[in-house]
């Protein structure tokens, strides 16, 4: 990424989000040093995982002729090579001599109430796989929002020069941009689903009757339908971090990127240190501008494609 900037190519923030974050949760949350032909080899077999998942989910009959097409077995191959990386994870904690106490990998390690080390490998890969991609896209939008918006990043770098080193990433003004990213563009787009545990009557404005939903229901909450909604936020599509100076009530209960209660994210306490820490030092020492904003998908995450970004180092700090 260094050379790329030094060189003044474009730069495709998102590939280079996901392999920095892949290395970050290697690091802070297994002790693993993972390299860039093994963070390459994991992000080339995860999409092809992914891909004949989200195929065969809509179609049914697959998992019956699976064996005779090729992508099918390419992507089993691609499966058992995630979790052969995921066990070297594992093996490769077991193998310090001095491993660190209370980190991810350790309560998992130490777990007693694993039946077997298939169950710890699994939840390591489900860690690895929900943790690096979500962190990377929402950078990726954070960037470009700053860059499409010059006079947010420049008093975003205003502030991050005048706070002490110590204290840059409590700076309110960076928690306002990236909160603010993350409202146009929550990368759980499409919200999640629930079986709700007991009767749920749901109050609506007049002349509306309230609407009934009996327990056992299954119903989905959109991220987006809230975080984009003017009922909750005023001119919700525009990008205005200074919302979260003095945010409403409807404004804070509308935003829940990472769910709430007991099933919301477990990672997030390590997503929010990575986008404080990526987005401070990005802002910092570089100045951003839009070369291509690219457009929108959403395969399992709103992601940014074909968006490129390029990058000027700043010389008075």
């Amino acid at each position: 990424l260094i050379v790329k900037i030094e060189n003044g190519e474009p730069i495709d923030v998102a590939s280079e989000m996901l392999q920095l974050t892949l290395c970050s949760i290697c690091e802070a949350a297994f002790q693993y040093s993972i390299n860039d032909n093994e963070a390459d080899f994991f992000l080339k077999e995860l999409h092809l995982a992914l891909m004949e998942a989200a195929v065969a989910d809509n179609m049914p009959f697959r998992k019956y002729i699976s064996r005779f097409l090729s992508s099918s077995r390419r992507a089993s191959v691609a499966s058992d090579h995630l979790i052969d990386f995921s066990q070297k994870v594992l093996d490769a904690y077991r193998s310090l001599e001095c491993p660190i106490e209370g980190t991810v990998i350790d309560c998992i390690a130490k777990n007693p109430h694993y039946e077997n080390d298939q169950d710890r490998v699994a939840d390591i890969l489900i860690m690895l796989v929900g943790g690096h991609d979500t962190t990377a896209y929402t950078i990726s939008w954070t960037m470009l929002e700053l860059a499409k918006h010059q006079e947010e990043q420049k008093k975003l770098r205003s502030m991050l020069h005048m706070a002490d080193s110590s204290a840059r990433l409590h700076v309110p003004k960076l928690h306002h941009v990236i909160k603010e990213a993350m409202r146009l563009h929550p990368v759980a787009a499409m919200g999640t689903c629930r079986k709700i545990a007991s009767d749920l009557i749901i109050k609506r404005e007049d002349p509306l009757p309230d609407y009934f939903v009996p327990e056992g229901s299954i119903i989905m909450m959109s991220i987006m339908g809230m975080t984009r909604n003017e009922r909750y936020y005023k001119d919700p599509d525009s990008f205005k971090p200074s919302r979260w100076e003095n945010p409403t009530k409807d404004e804070v209960d509308a935003f829940m990127p990472f769910l709430i209660g007991r099933r919301n994210c477990v990672g997030q306490s390590l997503a929010h240190s990575n986008l404080r820490i990526i987005v401070s030092t990005l802002i910092q020492n570089y100045d951003w501008a839009v070369v291509n904003p690219g457009t929108a998908t959403c395969f399992f995450t709103y992601a940014p494609k074909n968006m490129t970004l390029k990058a000027s180092r700043i010389a008075d700090k």
